[in-house]
């Protein structure tokens, strides 16, 4: 296979799954082909002619890589990681492969706050006491099994161990202003 690119004037771009996030517009001349997810057993043909490739999570393998058009040039990943992407490979083809670092921040950052407020309220074992339908219809109550109502949100002290992007998220969004 010559590994040259040829001079391409349109580029062929083929999302791999773009379930995952609308694509934007592009605004210099290229065909697209997306697809909502790709199984192994489709991959190599569906890159194949690709000059750029956007995935946001399925593995691209050195031996994928390798079977792609001496075309491709850059391989876009709208996550925050990439370690699904053989870098080496890139490397070594001259393909230049970027992520998005921040992509997951605030939807992470929400998501540990869910789950602290959850374990602090006791959602899990009171949704549990709750489908079991013993306790409220002999007593009409739950509090004797938490000891008591749960303190608010405000009685909590949040700690943010680092401050990077991630770190920073609850801050933005407004939530850790509710904690101490």
């Amino acid at each position: 296979m010559d590994t040259k690119p040829s001079s391409t004037l349109v580029d062929r771009i083929v999302c791999l799954d773009e379930c995952h996030c609308e694509i934007p517009p592009f605004s210099f001349p290229h065909t697209y082909t997306g697809y909502p997810n790709t199984p192994a057993d489709l991959l190599a043909e569906r890159v194949k002619d690709a000059t750029i490739i956007i995935t946001t999570r399925v593995p691209l393998s050195a031996t994928t890589i390798s079977q792609c058009s001496p075309d491709l040039r850059l391989i876009g990943v709208m996550a925050a990681g990439f370690d699904h992407i053989d870098l080496g490979a890139c490397r070594g083809r001259g393909i230049s492969v970027c992520n998005i670092p921040s992509a997951s921040a605030e939807s992470v950052a929400e998501h540990a706050i869910t789950l602290c407020l959850s374990v602090h309220r006791r959602v899990v074992e009171l949704d549990a006491l709750t489908r079991a339908a013993q306790e409220w219809p002999a007593k009409k109550t739950a509090i004797h099994k938490f000891g008591g109502l749960p303190r608010t949100w405000r009685s909590l002290t949040l700690g943010i161990i680092g401050y990077g992007v991630l770190g920073k998220a609850p801050r933005k969004s407004g939530v850790a202003g509710e904690f101490s």
